[in-house]
């Protein structure tokens, strides 16, 4: 029997996406799909986050197959995409990668099944990039906000001046001491204050 899974998450391919790439790596319009939805809040009781997962392997057989969109589709990180992989060729059945149309058996020394965990790893990781670039402000870096130029020249007079002495031009410019040396430079001549 040919069977499909889907694994929504919020950084991740849509469904229709994932519906695709499965139906164009060979799964017949009529196989059944197991949609796993996004978890929406955390439980204080158990609750198994991947109940279509479980389903999905316990109603296989020996000789079914099992599409899936990408590697990280599979699990939600490099060890439970691996236990998932291991659970499902346990059963009897195989693993087809819609993104290189690759059959997957599990096998402690199988290059092909460490490559796909790996893949599905990577893949997590590239969501989770691309999530968090999503999230960020086009207009923000990171970090502490960019001082004015108006500011720094102002600034720049009041650290040249040797007459005021270090923590005043603090307390003027309203910018720390490491600041204001990252800007000018260590201040240069006695300061006749001291």
């Amino acid at each position: 029997m040919n069977i499909g899974y889907i694994r929504l998450a919020k950084a991740a391919p849509s469904k229709e996406e994932q519906e695709e790439a499965l139906h164009a790596a060979g799964l017949p319009k009529a196989g059944k799909i197991f949609v796993e939805q996004v978890a929406t809040r955390r439980r204080t009781e158990y609750v198994d986050p991947t109940p279509q997962r479980t389903e999905m392997i316990n109603s296989l057989a020996a000789g079914d197959t099992v599409y899936v969109a990408s590697a990280s589709r599979l699990g939600t990180g490099v060890v439970d995409i691996e236990e998932t992989l291991r659970a499902i060729n346990e059963k009897g059945a195989v693993v087809i990668d819609a993104a290189t149309k690759e059959a997957v058996r599990w096998h402690p020394d199988a290059s092909a099944a460490i490559a796909f965990v790996f893949r599905g790893y990577n893949g997590l990781r590239n969501e989770l990039a691309a999530h968090m670039r999503a999230k960020r402000p086009e207009d923000k870096k990171g970090g502490a906000p960019s001082v004015p130029q108006e500011r720094l020249e102002e600034a720049r007079k009041l650290f040249l001046n040797l007459d005021l002495h270090i923590n005043d031009v603090i307390r003027r410019t309203g910018l720390s001491q490491r600041t204001l040396y990252r800007h000018f430079g260590k201040r240069t001549g006695k300061n006749p204050a001291k």
